[in-house]
C-alpha cells in the first residue's frame, strides 16, 4: 500500500517538473560509503523439543557505492531524480540468531556475502539548499554462499528511499540516504525453499552534477 502511494505522489511530482525547461535538469555521479548495512531474515530453528521460528540478523563490512543520477533540483521548488547506483560485494561481518527471546551469535566458517545494483526514483522538495526525499527502487540482487551443499539462486526485489541533502553549490551536494531493499535467496534441487532478506543501509554520498 504504501508503494502504491508513493507512485501516485511521484507520477503527480514527475508532471509537475516534465514541464519545467529542459535547462534546469543536471546530470551527475556520486560516491559514497556505507554508514550501517544489515539484512534480517525470518527463517526457523530446531532442537529435540521441536521447531521454532526464529530471525537471522546479519551485519555486513561496509563498502563503496557509486552511480548515475539525473536529477531537477531547483531552490524552493518539487524536486524529482532517479538513476543508478551499486554497491561492492559486502561479506558478512557477525551473524545472530535471535529464538523465542533469546540470541545466540554464530560462528561464521565461510562468510556469505552479496551486492546490490538499485534503479531508483525519488521525489521530495528543496528549500534554498537543504532538501529531503522519499522514492522507491528496484534492485538487482547478486548473493555468494561458498559453503552452502545446495544449489541456490538470488531473487531480485523492491525497496524505498529517505533521504536528505544540501546543495554546497549549484553542482556539488551531500546526501545521507537510508535505503531498504526485500530481496530472497531461494534454494534446494528445485529451489523450493525461499529465505527472504530485509537490507537496511545508510550512506553518505558526495554528488556532481551539471
Amino acid at each position: 500500500m504504501f508503494q502504491k502511494s508513493l507512485f501516485v505522489v511521484l507520477i503527480l511530482v514527475t508532471s509537475h517538473s516534465f514541464a519545467k525547461k529542459s535547462s534546469d535538469i543536471q546530470y551527475g555521479i556520486f560516491l559514497g560509503n556505507s554508514l550501517s548495512n544489515r539484512s534480517t531474515t525470518p527463517t526457523t530453528a530446531s532442537d529435540g523439543f521441536g521447531t521454532y521460528p526464529a530471525t537471522l540478523t546479519s551485519e555486513y563490512e561496509n563498502s563503496i557505492s557509486g552511480g548515475l543520477e539525473i536529477r531537477y533540483l531547483p531552490s524552493d521548488d518539487w524536486l524529482l531524480k532517479g538513476g543508478v547506483r551499486s554497491r561492492l560485494q559486502r561479506k558478512v561481518q557477525t551473524a545472530k540468531l535471535e529464538v523465542l527471546g533469546q540470541s545466540q551469535n554464530l560462528i561464521i566458517t565461510n562468510p556469505y556475502s552479496y551486492s546490490l545494483t538499485s534503479a531508483y526514483i525519488d521525489a521530495g522538495y528543496c528549500w534554498e539548499s537543504f532538501y529531503i526525499y522519499l522514492g522507491f527502487s528496484h534492485n538487482f540482487f547478486n548473493f555468494k554462499a561458498p559453503g552452502s551443499t545446495v544449489p541456490y539462486r538470488a531473487k531480485n526485489g523492491t525497496g524505498s528511499n529517505f533521504g536528505l541533502g544540501i546543495k554546497i553549490t549549484d553542482n556539488w551536494s551531500l546526501e545521507y540516504t537510508g535505503h531498504s531493499a526485500s530481496v530472497a535467496v531461494e534454494s534446494g534441487t528445485s529451489y523450493q525453499t525461499s529465505d527472504t532478506f530485509l537490507f537496511q543501509e545508510a550512506t553518505f554520498t558526495l554528488r556532481f552534477a551539471y
